[in-house]
């Protein structure tokens, strides 16, 4: 195994950001999915996030990416990977252990995030996806989103 200039095993070091000086590498966020909705739960099935194939395009996701879900519901944040469903559904489906967290209606954050150096790091500028009612990406218009105040 290749080990690190401090002799942690290299894995080690990516995660926990212990490498020093060059080839250190950062987790970052890639892309956003903002204020989706859920639109089923499937407790009996693998775990994984059942996403609509147009929203992990306009995401740049591909099958098996690690995501984190955060609802907005409850604020429970779930770790899993990414499965295409089909294309123009609108389909947000938490399916195995995650069906207990997320009900159908909730909103949700989709966060994908990758590795990046320091000068990957530096020109990294996420994809921000916005979508409507029926989860359909929509324009962006730049800048950050309208925060709209809701009651709890």
């Amino acid at each position: 195994r290749r080990k690190t200039s401090l002799g942690a095993p290299a894995a080690y070091a990516i995660v926990n950001g212990s490498r020093k000086g060059n080839g250190m590498l950062y987790a970052v966020l890639r892309s956003k999915i903002h204020r989706a909705r859920v639109t089923e739960a499937k407790l009996h099935y693998q775990g994984s996030l059942s996403l609509d194939q147009d929203l992990m395009d306009a995401a740049d996701l591909r099958e098996h990416d690690w995501v984190q879900i955060t609802s907005m519901a409850n604020g429970a944040r779930w770790q899993t990977y990414v499965m295409a469903a089909e294309r123009g559904s609108g389909t947000v489906r938490a399916n195995g252990a995650a069906a207990r967290h997320f009900a159908p209606g909730d909103e949700v954050i989709i966060l994908a995030f990758g590795y990046a150096d320091e000068r990957e790091r530096a020109a990294l500028e996420p994809k921000l996806v916005f979508v409507d009612v029926k989860n359909r990406p929509q324009p962006s218009t730049g800048g950050t989103p309208q925060q709209v105040e809701q009651p709890l």
